[in-house]
């Protein structure tokens, strides 16, 4: 049946009269009352009911369950109001497409959200906090450190140095050549890209003379890691070392 307005009514009667735009599908429709221009449509009904708006700059869709409870309410708001785009519920993949904000009990609001081709997950606008169990990283390169190299009075050229701090760990990377040995012997440290909370160390290997497996140590609040060899022999002039670790920061 084609109801006032052009609304379609198949429970056969609507009391008060659709307004225009509005598609009313329900078993029983005791007083629904209809929303216009982008507000909520809201049923009294036994049967259950679907109210679909068109009116309105967004959209409003309203599901009920058939004892007139909401199921889902997707309502026209603000620019400040996150919408759903697409939600599925039940079945064996449950999903909400677009972004959906949560609310806190007293004030403030998170959003979750992934991009069109789910390559990016964002929490709040951003990464989750490592307060809050997160890794504050949003995918972000490794950066570049100067380390300054020490023993004796070694020429040491720096290759590369890399870190990338995750909360309280530090992830490293190191990369140097002894170009002139002057009076260097088995003890050479360089500077941290921070200061180390708890003692650790890392494997160093040489990869131009002798392959020597070495390591550098962290020490407590120590800004400063000290490196030695595994044989504890003295080091040679063009020996290159690599090495890679982690260590817990301040």
């Amino acid at each position: 049946m084609v109801g006032p307005n052009g609304s379609i009514d198949t429970a056969g009667t609507t009391t008060p009269a659709p307004a225009a735009g509005h598609m009313v599908l329900a078993g029983t429709t005791a007083t629904p009352t209809l929303g216009t221009n982008g507000t909520a449509a809201v049923f009294n009904s036994t049967a259950g009911g679907l109210s679909l708006q068109g009116a309105g700059s967004v959209n409003d869709v309203s599901v009920l369950n058939k004892n007139g409870s909401a199921a889902l309410v997707v309502p026209a708001g603000t620019q400040n109001t996150q919408h759903i785009g697409t939600i599925s519920i039940g079945g064996t993949s449950p999903a909400i497409s677009g972004a959906a904000a949560f609310n806190g009990s007293t004030s403030g609001s998170r959003t979750i959200a992934v991009n069109a081709t789910g390559t990016t997950f964002t929490f709040g606008g951003g990464a989750l906090a490592v307060a809050e169990g997160g890794t504050g990283d949003t995918g972000t390169a490794w950066t570049a450190f100067t380390p300054t190299f020490t023993c004796g009075t070694a020429t040491i050229t720096n290759n590369s140095a890399r870190s990338k701090t995750l909360g309280k760990t530090t992830f490293i990377q190191i990369e140097f050549t002894i170009a002139l040995l002057g009076s260097c012997t088995n003890a050479l440290s360089f500077t941290l890209p921070n200061t180390a909370q708890s003692a650790g160390a890392f494997s160093t290997i040489e990869t131009a003379l002798n392959g020597t497996i070495g390591s550098c140590r962290v020490n407590p609040s120590g800004a400063t890691s000290n490196c030695s060899k595994g044989t504890l022999t003295n080091f040679l002039v063009n020996e290159h070392y690599v090495g890679s670790g982690v260590y817990e920061n301040q």
